[in-house]
């Protein structure tokens, strides 16, 4: 990683931040802070000013990124929403410092994806496309198709989306809780707007013969 060229002195609103946060933070981070939004650990209407600058800082170095992502997947399996993001982070920051072991799973959990994967598996960035809102998980070891073979080397760039109800069922057209006018515009909104997560845009490439009978 290169040091974070930001002038944060000229970023004077959350907006500008978040905007820093964006273009200087990797990827994989901001997904999982977007993951977390999807979660409901990461409520977006308290972030400030201080949050996103510890997230810039934090991701200058590849130690500090390490550090930062343990932090976060600490707070990820408390299940506990951050009520106070920037004292929220610092504690589980600390917590990182102190215990030098807590938080492995970051690590290995990225050794064994780089481990195992192979000409049948690859990470793969996924995303439930739901009524409310998405669900962002991953990255996980899957079975590629053959544009994923192809383009092995970016496969972040890529995202496996499926359509499901709230509750993480097939959906129903048609039911009192989802007219079918509503089910169909959101369906055709995401296929035609495509999905927006950070400061990546994701659209629609093709589906599976599975994907087109549901």
């Amino acid at each position: 990683l290169h040091p974070i060229v930001c002038p944060l002195k000229e970023a004077k609103t959350s907006d500008a931040y978040r905007r820093a946060v964006l273009q200087h933070v990797p990827f994989r981070v901001v997904f999982l802070l977007e993951q977390m939004v999807g979660e409901g650990l990461i409520i977006q209407d308290l972030l400030d000013e201080a949050f996103y600058e510890k997230i810039i800082l934090a991701s200058a170095s590849k130690v500090g990124l390490v550090r930062l992502r343990r932090a976060l997947e600490h707070i990820r399996q408390t299940n506990s929403p951050m009520e106070r993001p920037g004292a929220d982070l610092d504690a589980a920051l600390r917590l990182v410092d102190e215990n030098k072991d807590y938080g492995k799973v970051v690590l290995d959990r990225e050794e064994r994806l780089h481990r195992e994967q192979s000409n049948t598996h690859i990470p793969i960035y996924r995303a439930a496309i739901q009524p409310l809102g998405h669900v962002l998980w991953g990255p996980e070891l899957d079975t590629p198709n053959r544009v994923l073979r192809q383009y092995r080397h970016i496969a972040d760039r890529f995202l496996r989306v499926q359509f499901t109800d709230q509750n993480w069922a097939r959906l129903f057209v048609g039911s009192n809780e989802h007219p079918v006018t509503e089910l169909v515009e959101g369906v055709q909104q995401r296929l035609k707007n495509g999905l927006r997560i950070g400061n990546r845009h994701y659209k629609f490439l093709a589906m599976s013969n599975s994907q087109l009978r549901e």
